[in-house]
């Protein structure tokens, strides 16, 4: 009986069990800032730990997919979201996925705090800044209607009413001032100024 001829073990089959390698499995993508409620509006910054790892997101509380939006740059939201985000890799499993829940509050209504405004005298320097409060800052400033006395100017950025009259007036002068924010929201107050 001839002798069954063996296989030198350098060429035996071998099985090997493989291993998917997760995609930062311990350190999924990291959203700031945290969730929470913020007013008008939150820029939100993705990271993850794993080099190389491309984030992809969702905002309609959906589970992240290798077709959902690539996380490119801080981005802002102006309504309340869930957002959710997951790091993916080529050859590596999926993160797990980080989700967060903000709340956006529209900002307290615009208004001019400022109610009046002092006399002046003419040939003297004269100057008062408007106030405002709420809506979304910066704010911008203009006369709807009316004219400051002569030598008066309103600045469009500071709201600042300034100048040196180069008259008295025989009757107060009356202006409708309004101020706009970010927002586009706006108030008007009227206002008289006298200069004797």
């Amino acid at each position: 009986m001839r002798a069954q001829k063996r296989t030198p073990s350098r060429y035996r089959r071998r099985t090997v069990s493989l291993q998917p390698t997760f995609c930062s499995k311990r350190w999924p993508p990291l959203i700031t800032p945290a969730a929470g409620t913020y007013t008008n509006s939150v820029s939100l910054t993705l990271k993850c730990a794993t080099a190389g790892a491309t984030i992809r997101y969702t905002t309609d509380g959906s589970t992240p997919t290798t077709s959902s939006t690539i996380y490119k740059k801080s981005f802002a939201i102006t309504n309340s979201v869930t957002v959710n985000a997951q790091a993916f890799k080529a050859t590596m499993v999926a993160s797990t996925m980080l989700s967060a829940g903000f709340t956006i509050v529209p900002p307290p209504p615009l208004v001019i705090a400022t109610t009046s405004l002092p006399g002046g005298q003419h040939k003297t320097s004269y100057s008062i800044v408007l106030a405002a409060a709420g809506g979304v800052p910066p704010y911008k400033w203009s006369l709807v209607s009316g004219k400051l006395p002569t030598g008066l100017a309103l600045n469009a950025v500071k709201g600042v009413i300034a100048g040196k009259p180069t008259q008295a007036t025989a009757t107060p002068a009356a202006v409708i001032v309004q101020v706009i924010d970010s927002r586009k929201q706006t108030c008007q107050q009227t206002f008289t100024l006298t200069v004797n």
